[in-house]
């Protein structure tokens, strides 16, 4: 009876063992996935926009500690009309670095599935002239990479402010190293 007693204790820890196990991992653990990103405005007195935080592996506001990696913009000429599209960071480190502009999807796909080490880039300030299937590294101010690809980019010139959206996949390597799992 006391065999018995002590197996189904031990079964017993062996579920909150399991269970708490479960609940230590952090669910914003997130080191790639695909989002998307715009360039809409919210608030009233206080104007901010969503950006994306590959660190955090979610969206977060431009007025949040800390800020977004990435936030998405057009350019415009004088009478309103979309001449552009870019990416910024707020981190002021030339951070951007396009790695290839492919011709269709399943090209940016094997692509971006192959590139498994970052090099050594020449880096830029913001990603300009974005367009769908480029892939692109970025070094965050915390100095990890990520690769990133541009599934989609949409745009509204009728909206005020014009609009601008893209759907993006991405991987951050998390410990500094240039070096990609695939």
């Amino acid at each position: 009876m006391a065999g018995a007693l002590i197996k189904k204790a031990c079964r017993s820890m062996l579920v909150v063992l399991i269970v708490l196990a479960a609940c230590s991992k952090n669910d914003n653990d997130r080191y790639h996935g695909v989002d998307t990103i715009d360039n809409k405005l919210y608030g009233s007195t206080t104007y901010y926009a969503l950006g994306f935080s590959f660190e955090l592996g979610k969206l977060t506001s431009t007025l949040e500690a800390p800020a977004p990696d990435i936030t998405i913009h057009v350019n415009t000429d004088v009478d309103g009309n979309i001449t552009g599209k870019y990416i910024n960071t707020p981190n002021l480190i030339e951070s951007f670095a396009l790695a290839a502009s492919l011709p269709g999807v399943a090209e940016a796909e094997d692509y971006f599935d192959s590139l498994l080490d970052a090099g050594n880039p020449a880096w830029f300030a913001s990603a300009t002239n974005v367009a769908e299937n480029q892939v692109w590294i970025y070094k965050t101010a915390k100095g990890n990479y990520v690769k990133f690809r541009i599934i989609e980019l949409n745009t509204d010139n009728a909206a005020s402010p014009p609009f601008v959206e893209m759907k993006f996949e991405w991987r951050i390597q998390p410990d500094g190293s240039p070096l990609f799992d695939s």
